[in-house]
């Protein structure tokens, strides 16, 4: 029987989604790994050697031993150059793994072109990454005969596109049928998301969002992933919040009622930049609010709660908060009474208090 596990985030953002993807893929047998990412998002992976694997196509969770499959989703947005290059640092970071997955990308995945980039630039006043993605997703949308950015309908282009190994991207598309045998064949599918649920364009923050939905409805879906009965959602969040920096002449969006921006030094942090723009990204007190819409709409089974090293009293009452809002949820949602439930199991499973895979702590409570 396939079973799945799936990495949804529930701010804006910047949770550590990689963090955990790589922490799993090491303690689970999962054979196939599969993302949808666009080129606005980045996820960081820190192996036990502490070199850091950043990718925007490639999910983070690929590094496991047993990992067969590597899967681009049909509703993936990438630069196929940028894939050649992850394509070739996977295969150098898992020398001496006795795996060499297969690179399989869906044959309605859409390339990026520089011509989206350019285009994307009159979304500074939003503080848009402007890395081109609803470009690429407007082109896809429009189904030009002519033209299309669609893998399946150019690999002619593809062929161009070289890997170190003198492999053809090409090579890698694969058919929607193919595509459904093997998630099907698999048995133990990790699916990371991207992105973070508030930015989601149907979230509440609209125009200052992102340009899809970042929900585990619209994750799963974006990875082609068939219905499932067997699965685990995990959610990832951190003690405080960010969003992506502003740009001169933009602004990257409000918050929650209940949160209030501070800045690093408050929390004596060095500043963060984000991976993909470099911005000094903005950082909030914890919201409640937030917390609480992202496990009605996400239903996690559990949650990742990272950057703990930050403040790590504040991560145990956060921590505690989520466990709280988590019971409550869980009987709004009509799983039964959970608030009267003192056997209730914490919703946190996971801490993260650094950037390796070891920093990651799991937990059943808190004191």
């Amino acid at each position: 029987m396939t079973t799945m596990t799936a990495i949804v985030d529930l701010q804006f953002g910047s949770t550590g989604k990689g963090l955990i993807a790589g922490y799993l893929s090491q303690r689970k047998a999962f054979d196939t790994v599969v993302s949808a990412n666009m080129p606005n998002a980045g996820h960081t992976f820190v192996d036990s050697n502490g070199i850091a694997w950043v990718n925007k196509v490639l999910p983070s969770g690929l590094y496991g031993a047993s990992t067969t499959y590597v899967g681009l989703g049909p509703g993936a947005i990438f630069d196929p150059l940028q894939l050649a290059q992850e394509i070739d640092g996977m295969r150098s970071a898992m020398k001496g793994i006795p795996s060499d997955p297969t690179i399989i990308i869906h044959e309605c995945a859409a390339l990026l072109h520089e011509d989206h980039r350019i285009a994307e630039k009159k979304l500074n006043p939003i503080a848009s990454t402007m890395q081109g993605s609803s470009e690429a997703m407007v082109q896809k949308i429009r189904r030009d005969v002519i033209g299309s950015n669609i893998c399946g309908q150019s690999l002619e282009y593809l062929d161009k596109i070289i890997t170190s190994r003198g492999e053809k991207l090409s090579k890698f598309v694969v058919s929607n049928q193919q595509w459904m045998d093997i998630m099907l064949a698999s048995d133990n599918i990790l699916v990371e998301g991207s992105q973070g649920y508030s930015l989601g364009i149907n979230a509440g923050f609209y125009p200052y969002c992102t340009s899809r939905d970042c929900t585990i409805h619209r994750l799963i879906a974006d990875c082609g992933i068939p219905v499932l009965n067997n699965k685990t959602i995990i959610g990832t969040a951190r003690v405080h919040p960010i969003r992506v920096g502003n740009t001169e002449g933009g602004h990257s969006g409000s918050v929650y009622p209940d949160q209030l921006e501070i800045s690093w030094a408050s929390i004596g942090v060095a500043p963060e930049l984000t991976t993909v723009t470099k911005r000094v990204r903005r950082v909030f007190t914890f919201s409640e609010a937030q917390i609480y819409e992202a496990l009605m709409m996400n239903g996690p089974d559990y949650v990742f709660m990272n950057f703990c090293n930050y403040d790590v009293a504040e991560a145990i009452r956060v921590s505690n908060v989520i466990n709280k809002i988590g019971r409550e949820v869980h009987s709004r949602r009509g799983l039964g009474n959970a608030l009267i439930l003192d056997d209730y199991p914490p919703l946190v499973r996971y801490m993260g208090f650094g950037p390796r895979a070891e920093d990651v702590m799991e937990v059943n409570h808190y004191y």
